[in-house]
């Protein structure tokens, strides 16, 4: 009586086809068996004579003998190695034999990628069959059978779940382990709720014993963000039979906006691990308001200019933006800021442009990230708008009502003036040389606005004679406002108009100017008082403001 010899696994689909295919046999009884002349046969009467493999790539056990627990692995007779760094990660040699056919180039009439049947005979007798009527989940994955001592059948036969794909003479990936889960959320619940920082996600568990031992203590691990925060959930005595299930639930408060991976880990008794003891979900939690801002547009960029918008990252941790989205005026279409996962830093600025290379000629110095949306760009009107700012939930964000007096001259941006109090209405046009400060600090920024015009001159007196000590004046002006336009000329004793320091320059509510003692012609001026003329417009005010004051152009001692 010959032994128990099973068809264990069949590999009907490989990367390679022309000489990938394999069929795995497997010795279930308690005596071995010399396999050479066995049959190995399919639905099409193409019967492959087995005969021993010798070949360069041959890493099993000498001869066509089978022992108890042993496998045989049956390949093409032009089998190129395809699968000897499987058979040498996870195999021991002596574990199985490898054979081939006789004859023939292929198994059986070429082993169907969709579907197919294959039988072993011995002396006329038919000893095992096993067939499939679909692929086994694409390219390099093989049919496992799952409990070796059933017979064939739809159940008892899965895809390989091992990483490689397959399991060439060693232990089928599907076979029941003594202990094992499987593990679902009720993904449901939690997405509909779509919690705050700091509040409660509770996710709904079911917990069936795949195993085939009983369990009576579980312990619940919830693992966020590569398990850098770690905490039990659950843990106590509970009775679960096998193919039994039980519920159970785990609570969590994010910390922080934007895509967490959450795993959650099944524990047994002594044992840190089962298999498939552990599902993985991405949870989004939205971002706070304003956590994301924009903090300065250019929308009249004249005709030869580009477009853009300054977002600053006001939290004090990186921002993924991948999902978030731009929703500008009138227009409902959403414009994605960027489609792969980019992180903006803590208190860090980024560029979103209509033209990207525009935007970089136009400022050179600038060395940040600028993004050019890949679904098209809403022009900005020089009229006004609204511009709405989304985060990966859909959340709003941040939004901007813009108008045209925040800057009515082309080429230059309009800024924001402080981040706190966070408000939309100091705004005004930037004062830079280049029309914007995209990615540095806005020239309107000011922690703080005086309630009057504030001058402070210094030194006063100072001796611009070039031996490094005071040789020039420092000149501050704050302004009662987040901006204004400034005009400062400098006059003699006889009233002459010497030295222009401003002329109608665009500024914000702190400005600083410099004279080092020459006219506007480069020449030095004598000694003596000089008179600073400063004249304000606060266009939020409606108003003029007019300073006067004396500066002593000196000798050094």
């Amino acid at each position: 009586m010959p032994a128990e010899i099973v068809i264990n696994e069949v590999m009907a689909d490989p990367f390679l086809e022309s000489t990938g295919e394999f069929v795995e046999l497997y010795n279930a009884g308690v005596d071995s068996a010399d396999l050479s002349g066995w049959i190995l046969g399919d639905l099409k009467d193409h019967n492959d004579v087995l005969i021993d493999y010798i070949d360069t790539f041959d890493s099993g056990a000498a001869g066509t003998v089978i022992y108890p627990g042993q496998y045989a692995l049956i390949v093409d007779p032009g089998y190129t190695g395809t699968y000897n760094h499987i058979i040498e990660a996870y195999t021991d040699q002596n574990k199985f034999i490898m054979l081939t056919i006789q004859g023939d180039q292929t198994l059986g009439n070429g082993l169907g990628n969709s579907g197919d049947a294959i039988y072993l005979e011995f002396n006329g007798r038919r000893m095992d069959t096993f067939i499939w009527q679909r692929s086994a989940g694409g390219n390099g994955i093989s049919w496992e059978k799952k409990e070796v001592m059933i017979e064939d059948s739809e159940s008892n036969r899965a895809p390989s779940e091992h990483i490689s794909g397959s399991t060439p003479g060693f232990e089928n990936s599907t076979v029941p382990a003594p202990y094992g889960f499987y593990i679902s959320a009720d993904t449901t619940t939690l997405f509909s709720l779509m919690p705050d920082i700091g509040q409660t996600v509770s996710i709904a568990l079911q917990i069936h014993n795949t195993g085939l031992m009983e369990i009576d203590f579980i312990r619940i691990y919830l693992l966020v963000n590569d398990f850098s925060e770690r905490q039990v959930t659950y843990h106590g005595s509970i009775h679960l039979a096998p193919g039994a299930f039980t519920f159970s639930h785990i609570s969590w408060e994010p910390l922080y906006g934007g895509n967490h991976t959450v795993s959650i880990v099944a524990s047994i008794n002594e044992f840190q691990s089962a298999i498939h003891d552990t599902i993985t979900l991405t949870i989004p939690i939205p971002f706070p308001d304003h956590s994301l801002i924009m903090n300065e547009i250019m929308f009249n960029p004249g005709s030869d200019g580009a477009e853009w918008l300054e977002l600053y990252n006001r939290s004090d941790r990186p921002i993924d933006i991948h999902g978030w989205t731009m929703r500008m005026d009138k227009d409902g279409k959403a414009r994605t800021l960027w489609h792969v996962p980019l992180d903006i830093p803590e208190r860090g600025y980024f560029i979103f442009t209509d033209d990207s290379l525009t935007f970089k000629e136009t400022y050179p110095a600038f060395t940040g990230i600028v993004l050019q949306p890949v679904d098209g760009w809403h022009r900005l009107r020089n009229s006004g708008a609204t511009l709405r700012l989304y985060d990966l939930t859909d959340r709003l964000i941040h939004t901007i009502e813009y108008r045209p007096d925040w800057s009515p001259d082309a080429g230059r941006s309009a800024e924001r003036v402080n981040f706190e109090p966070f408000d939309e209405v100091t705004w005004g046009p930037s004062a830079a040389i280049h029309g914007g400060t995209p990615g540095e600090k806005n020239t309107l920024f000011s922690q703080h606005i005086p309630q009057r015009l504030h001058v402070d001159i210094h030194p006063n007196p100072f001796s611009p004679d070039g031996d490094g000590q005071n040789d020039a004046c420092l000149i501050t002006v704050q302004l009662p406002a987040a901006h204004g336009v400034l005009h400062a000329v400098l006059f003699d004793i006889k009233g002459r108009s010497v030295r222009t320091l401003a002329n109608q320059a665009p500024i914000g509510s702190r400005h600083t100017l410099f004279w080092y003692g020459r006219d506007d012609q480069g020449h030095r001026l004598p000694m003596g008082p000089y008179v600073l003329y400063l004249e304000s417009l606060i266009s939020t005010l409606q108003e003029v403001i007019v300073s006067k004051q004396v500066i002593i152009l000196a000798r050094s001692l």
